[in-house]
């Protein structure tokens, strides 16, 4: 009986683990990646920061409409709000921490451009 009434919950975690990569993500080393990966270390374009940044906002919001918090199997109940909110929450911190080194590279920028322009 209970390993006919088991496939619906691994079904539904086999859903979830599509999402496990973002807990896995190094954000540090993305960063670097994104800031200073490209060519002669150089920062990615601006439509590569842009996907990784639209990549991450559109997992945030797949995990967080993939199942109700609880889900209500036929012997079974999956109480998914914790596993929801926790791995919601790491993909918005990644997307977050890229806003974040882009705004740090723009200023940067900024301040390096000024710096240039009182010196001449």
């Amino acid at each position: 009986m209970i390993q006919n009434n088991i496939a619906g919950p691994n079904d539904l975690l086999e859903q979830y683990k599509e999402f496990e990569y973002i807990i896995n993500t190094d954000k540090k080393g993305l960063i670097e990646d994104l800031f200073s990966g490209g060519e002669n270390g150089a920062k990615r374009s601006l439509e590569e920061i842009k996907e990784k940044i639209l990549h991450y906002e559109d997992a945030y919001y797949k995990i967080m409409t993939l199942s109700e918090d609880e889900v209500n199997f036929r012997i079974f109940r999956v109480m998914s709000k914790k596993l929801k909110e926790q791995l919601g929450e790491e993909a918005n911190k990644i997307k977050e921490r890229i806003l974040e080194a882009t705004y740090n590279y723009c200023t940067d920028t900024v301040n390096d451009v000024f710096k240039t322009y009182n010196n001449m």
